[in-house]
């Protein structure tokens, strides 16, 4: 089999892909949006519970940190009967008013990664309902899929299974261009209909269509530079 002979099989292939998967109705497309729903939600929950544990991990540091303030502050307060002179009183207070001044800080940032941890944490589990209700209604969809395609499931699964053949040994400048129209218009390759483009429709030159009529090799239609091959009725 010549290569262009392998992509008009694979073109016809496709057909027959989408002809059975467009019997599905809307299912396909849903299950898709879904799945990409799904994802979002799976990366949301690790963002969350990455947030969270931050906060939480800044909480048990910042409480330890109080302590020891706490601590020198008390320290500092019970030196102040000690002191001997104004000099060493002035500089003791001195000494716990930034001990003061740094608790005060810390206390502000403890509300604050409080708040913060709380939010994620109230975001997290509205996460996780959108996420159980996402995959129950994917695992629905799912299910109602493969009942209504078990009756063409033999034929869709040879087909696939020869499309994975034919990708294999495939050109890989050829399915490039084979697949980004495949993407765009849902053929990657069309049959020329009385010397016209199947796919835009445009007449063809009288020499394209002689070369195109040949299957000898590529040829793209010069107005949406799809690939184009002819077959006998």
């Amino acid at each position: 089999m010549t290569k262009i002979k392998d992509f008009i099989l694979l073109a016809q292939i496709d057909e027959d892909i989408n002809e059975i998967e467009s019997s599905q109705g809307d299912l396909p497309n849903r299950i898709k949006k879904l799945e990409s729903t799904k994802n979002n939600l799976e990366e949301n929950k690790t963002l969350f519970l990455s947030k969270g544990s931050e906060a939480s991990s800044s909480k048990k540091d910042l409480l330890l940190e109080k302590d020891s303030y706490n601590q020198k502050l008390e320290k500092y307060k019970d030196q102040l009967f000690l002191v001997k002179n104004n000099r060493e009183y002035d500089a003791l207070n001195s000494e716990i008013d930034l001990a003061k001044e740094e608790l005060f800080k810390i206390n502000e940032s403890l509300k604050s990664l409080e708040t913060e941890e709380q939010e994620f944490n109230e975001k997290n589990k509205l996460n996780e309902s959108d996420l159980e209700d996402c995959i129950s209604k994917l695992n629905d969809l799912n299910s109602s899929l493969s009942d209504s395609i078990n009756d063409y499931k033999d034929k869709y699964e040879k087909l696939k299974s020869d499309r994975s053949k034919i990708i294999e040994k495939a050109d890989v400048a050829i399915l490039g261009s084979y697949n980004k129209m495949l993407k765009a218009k849902g053929h990657g390759m069309v049959q020329m209909l009385n010397n016209s483009c199947g796919s835009c429709f445009t007449v063809l030159p009288a020499q394209l269509v002689t070369e195109v009529k040949q299957n000898l090799d590529f040829k793209n239609c010069p107005s949406c530079n799809i690939l184009l091959y002819y077959e006998e009725e």
